[in-house]
């Protein structure tokens, strides 16, 4: 316990600044993605989790895309809830761009799908195409 509160005054998890600076940086990628995503068509996401839900709804920008993609094939068919994106198991050839939304798994989603040329657009901890 001790350790972990010496960890979160490291961290100045008591300090509301702390949130506040995240609640600005959050308002930045969201307005950073809707401007890139804006401009694009035919985008798709990728990934199906509670995780990605959840990016989803927060940064709100499940009208730019098409459907999403996931490698779990027991998730194939099935839509995303809230946005009802459906979920499908490969990279369209005609998607112009593929939102990585788990983006904690950027550098391995696109080691499994080589063959995508496309841009990819990871979101999180700042918006980025590779």
């Amino acid at each position: 316990v001790i350790a972990a509160q010496a960890y979160e005054r490291t961290m100045a998890l008591a300090d509301s600044e702390t949130y506040v600076n995240l609640s600005t940086r959050l308002q930045l990628i969201k307005a950073d993605l809707h401007e890139r995503l804006s401009r694009l068509r035919y985008a798709i996401g990728f990934g199906a989790s509670l995780s990605v839900v959840t990016l989803l709804h927060y940064f709100d920008i499940a009208q730019y895309l098409t459907e999403t993609v996931d490698d779990n094939q027991v998730k194939w068919g099935w839509k995303t809830p809230g946005h009802h994106l459906k979920v499908v198991g490969a990279i369209p050839l005609w998607a112009r761009a593929v939102v990585i939304l788990p983006w904690r798994f950027a550098d391995m989603i696109r080691e499994n799908h080589p063959t995508y040329k496309g841009p990819w657009i990871i979101p999180v901890p700042e918006v980025r195409v590779v």
